[in-house]
């Protein structure tokens, strides 16, 4: 399964916390199936205010955009959106900070992809502590991702080509070493759980977004289809993974 986000309000929210904030060095994992083009034609992936920031496109011909926040001039590279509408599709994009005028590395299903860089970004990074990282919107709610989106996760180093498959193939609990969130967005909790090394006090706050019947064409660890998360000791068996 996976979650729809189709309306205005449409998000699943995780606090800013320890680990991630401020970090130079990201890699983010997400399946996605758009239907439409989003709020304002902008649907969000993932927005984290003032310093990450992943989205649909429609007014760059039809592309997705990463956005780096910098207090001088921000870094933004986008890419064409090759898969298209009502197509399931696996992006990973890894990104240093750290390095002056190192682009973002993006794949799709698997591949590299060339990048069109419209700015390369000036200036030292934006800082917060504060601010949530919102899926499928922004934090204002106002600019929804329209479609589906499912097995989301965030890790704080830049992953690798090999494990960039493994992460498509099998889900991002394969790759533990950095991984700070992993929501598998099924559709059916709220609060959204958030496997993850801090504890599970980090979960999503779900808003508005239901459960829908498509998913992802790859099987994951307990699989897509059960339609419910392990509870008891599965569930404590599933942190544990991560954290050890």
């Amino acid at each position: 399964m996976a979650r729809d986000f189709n309306s205005g309000t449409d998000a699943v929210n995780t606090p800013g916390f320890t680990a991630m904030h401020n970090t130079d060095i990201l890699s983010i994992a997400c399946w996605l199936r758009r239907e439409g083009t989003g709020g304002a034609a902008t649907g969000r992936i993932l927005d984290h205010n003032t310093q990450w920031l992943l989205m649909y496109q429609a007014n760059a011909g039809g592309s997705l955009r990463f956005s780096t926040r910098r207090w001088t001039s921000d870094g933004t590279w986008r890419w064409t959106d090759s898969a298209g509408a009502n197509t399931w599709y696996h992006l990973v994009v890894t990104y240093s900070m750290a390095t002056a005028d190192l682009d973002p590395t993006v794949y799709i299903d698997g591949a590299s992809v060339g990048l069109t860089e419209d700015a390369s970004g000036n200036g030292t990074k934006q800082t917060n502590t504060d601010f949530e990282w919102a899926w499928g919107n922004n934090e204002s709610g106002i600019r929804n991702w329209d479609g589906q989106m499912a097995h989301c996760a965030l890790w704080n180093r830049l992953l690798t080509a090999g494990e960039v498959k493994t992460v498509m193939n099998y889900g991002p609990m394969r790759v533990p070493s950095g991984l700070h969130v992993y929501m598998p967005l099924y559709g059916n909790n709220d609060p959204e759980p958030n496997y993850n090394t801090e504890g599970n006090a980090l979960d999503g706050t779900v808003v508005s977004t239901t459960a829908s019947g498509f998913h992802p064409p790859t099987a994951s660890l307990w699989g897509f289809d059960s339609h419910e998360e392990p509870t008891g000791a599965a569930a404590a068996a599933r942190r544990i993974m991560i954290i050890s």
